[in-house]
């Protein structure tokens, strides 16, 4: 409790005395406090004073990253041969994925795509799962693919390449900036939860699936209320599965829902 006092009022003091010239900065523990209180630990939190998020600069092809070590701008060149970029994301610990173009997934899509080593200054070629760059060590991330042979509509794990079978055909899936966790499977693998529509969905309303890998089937868990965007959200057991909102966007609500995934 002491620990999260002292921090809360030195931020909130830091805030403060932003606002005035002649404020003490940092301040002294001992002015703040009465006798006999312990001061445990100290954390002073200085607010940034400008943007320090990765920048790209196509024009002068370089890509500067704040050191916060020596408070100064590193700059990486492209590689060779790529004239611009368009995005640039953390991708893992001293990593930054550098990319051109995404997947309706919202995943990158590999071509073009580079990762920057901030600690060593290399830059490599993305590589690809999929057809997109993958989260980093993210096991059980799947995506909707369409499946080369069939034309249908197929999941793939962006860590095996490994994918299902297709799906019903008048599934629809589920993708764009409310839906980044499309599909989920359970720890035993054996079922992959995910969202999407059918010709059974309600107008306004999206449907929760189940997709057995060891049969190929696919199960209609049921209809999520109007106007949620449910997210899967992973699995209780090997066979509940855990959808939930996360109250965004603003007319959303919190809700989590669990379903049978063998039913």
């Amino acid at each position: 409790m002491k620990r999260l006092i002292i921090l809360f009022l030195l931020i909130f003091t830091s805030i403060a005395h932003a606002q005035g010239d002649t404020a003490p900065w940092p301040p002294d523990p001992s002015d703040i406090f009465a006798e006999g209180v312990e001061i445990v630990d100290v954390i002073i939190r200085e607010h940034a004073t400008s943007n320090t998020s990765p920048q790209l600069d196509n024009e002068a092809r370089v890509i500067r990253v704040f050191d916060y070590a020596t408070q100064a701008w590193t700059e990486f060149p492209y590689p060779d041969g790529v004239e611009n970029f368009q995005y640039v994301r953390s991708w893992g610990e001293n990593s930054l994925l550098v990319y051109q173009e995404t997947a309706p997934s919202g995943d990158p899509i590999a071509e073009d795509a580079y990762i920057l080593n901030t600690h060593t200054g290399t830059v490599e070629p993305a590589q690809e799962h999929c057809g997109v760059v993958p989260p980093p060590r993210d096991e059980n991330n799947w995506i909707f693919i369409t499946d080369l042979e069939s034309g249908g509509l197929i999941l793939c794990n962006t860590f095996t390449d490994e994918t299902t079978m297709p799906l019903p055909e008048d599934i629809t899936p589920i993708m764009g900036m409310w839906y980044p966790v499309p599909a989920r499977a359970s720890e035993n693998r054996i079922y992959i939860a995910f969202v999407g529509q059918d010709s059974q969905t309600p107008d306004w309303h999206i449907t929760g699936y189940s997709y057995n890998r060891e049969t190929g089937a696919t199960v209609r868990l049921g209809d999520f209320r109007p106007d949620d965007y449910p997210r899967v959200g992973g699995w209780s057991v090997n066979d509940i599965a855990v959808f939930y909102t996360d109250g965004m966007p603003e007319w959303s609500v919190c809700r989590v829902y669990i379903a049978q995934a063998a039913v």
